[in-house]
């Protein structure tokens, strides 16, 4: 029977052994044979270029390993940065056996930067003298692991001043702070794995990812979902922005890889087209919807505008609601809402009552000042309902020829822009 665990005064000492817990400082090379830890390299996936761009250095074990379970024991024993050394030794080592192809994104347990090493130098000694070229390599910081924000800053500096490339990892993981964006300023980002789960199923999920997409490419970066494992959540990312792919559903062996990247590809072109003629349909419809409003109410008095909304919203059941604007922005009819629409009744959403103020909303002054006479906005949150829509708006002359302006809003679903 195996001793109770015994009490330490140096709890960073303890650790969970093959099997005691042991109060002895770990033998770290008989640790890592005892648990048959060993690194293997992942396939970094770009659709666009229909091809594997690189590697991901992953640690692996036998079943049920886990490896949070394990860097925590690790931890505990002060190992941490032995471990973490060992880890990028075999990581470079598996790259260059495989002919270093493209590029390698190494994992580094940026704990260790706290213990005062970020200047040692170890991983641009490693990949000298392994005859690697460091512009292949990534260095794939977990960001929010890192408190020593001045170490990560002179890190970051020193790596890519003789040539690293610098990943963020696990963005959007726990309590990642995205201010050390602008501190690290990333060739590459890392969406979390439990982001990427959730894309094919969760419209908060795709909003977070579509906007740090949107976020990388001002800021010069490349975007990688990680944690893929699903045909749908692959397409999922590639459709919001997502630069490139890593994770089981691209397996391990060449081939498999290969004939994944192949069927992704084709059917990815096969969904962004018919998506594409989807919204082109789409639009072509509602710009119909905002004509036939518009020649409804041409011509008519100002007293008749309210009676003529009535009837073109019970008429076009793809409208959510729609009113009228004088050319000062006042609002000079009711909000006529679609029977049947559900609102978020709050004192924040509701619909505009007639003399509410519109002339600041983009898509009444755009076309008050005369830059323009049609006006569609991007996808918002309507202050009538509290649904996602986009508000169409065109200008039309009233009995006395004065210039009026016609909005109505039409329901948005994401997965039909």
């Amino acid at each position: 029977m195996n001793p109770a665990p015994r009490v330490s005064p140096d709890p960073g000492a303890l650790y969970w052994g093959a099997r005691v817990w042991h109060n002895d400082p770990m033998n770290l090379d008989t640790f890592i044979q005892e648990r048959g830890l060993r690194v293997v390299l992942k396939p970094l996936v770009s659709i666009k270029q229909k091809a594997s761009v690189g590697h991901e250095a992953r640690l692996r074990g036998p079943e049920g390993f886990r490896a949070d379970a394990v860097r925590l024991e690790i931890a505990r024993a002060g190992e941490t940065v032995g471990f973490d050394r060992w880890f990028r030794r075999e990581s470079l080592n598996a790259f260059k056996a495989a002919g270093a192809p493209g590029l390698l994104l190494l994992g580094f347990e940026t704990s260790v930067l706290d213990q005062g090493v970020a200047g040692s130098g170890h991983v641009g000694q490693l990949v000298a003298e392994m005859s690697l070229d460091p512009s292949h390599i990534v260095l794939a910081i977990r960001e929010s692991k890192v408190e020593d924000a001045a170490a990560l800053k002179d890190f970051v500096a020193r790596y890519r001043a003789q040539g690293f490339l610098i990943a963020l990892r696990e963005l959007g993981e726990g309590h990642s702070n995205l201010k050390r964006l602008t501190l690290t300023r990333p060739d590459m980002i890392k969406v979390s794995a439990g982001l990427g789960a959730d894309l094919d199923k969760t419209f908060v999920a795709r909003e977070i990812v579509k906007s740090l997409a949107a976020l990388s490419r001002k800021i010069g970066a490349l975007i990688v979902a990680e944690g893929v494992v699903t045909e749908d959540q692959a397409l999922a990312a590639l459709d919001i922005g997502v630069d490139m792919l890593q994770g089981p559903f691209f397996g391990e062996e060449p081939g498999e890889i290969a004939g994944r990247i192949e069927a992704l590809a084709a059917r990815h072109k096969t969904t962004s087209v018919d998506k594409s003629k989807t919204a082109q349909r789409r639009a072509r419809e509602t710009e119909g919807l905002l004509s036939a409003g518009l020649r409804a109410l041409g011509g008519a008095r100002p007293e008749e505008f309210d009676a003529i909304l009535e009837r073109v919203i019970r008429e076009s059941p793809a409208v959510e609601c729609l009113f009228a604007v004088n050319p000062a922005g006042a609002q000079v009819s009711e909000t006529h809402v679609r029977p049947g629409v559900a609102f978020k009744r709050s004192a924040l959403f509701h619909p505009a009552r007639p003399g509410a103020d519109h002339s600041m909303k983009e898509y009444v002054y755009l076309l008050m000042d005369g830059f323009m006479n049609r006006f569609r906005t991007d996808p918002y949150v309507s202050l009538a309902s509290g649904n996602p829509c986009v508000t169409l708006s065109g200008v039309f002359r009233d009995a006395g020829n004065n210039n009026h302006i016609l909005c109505m809003d039409v329901p948005w679903d994401e997965k039909v822009r």
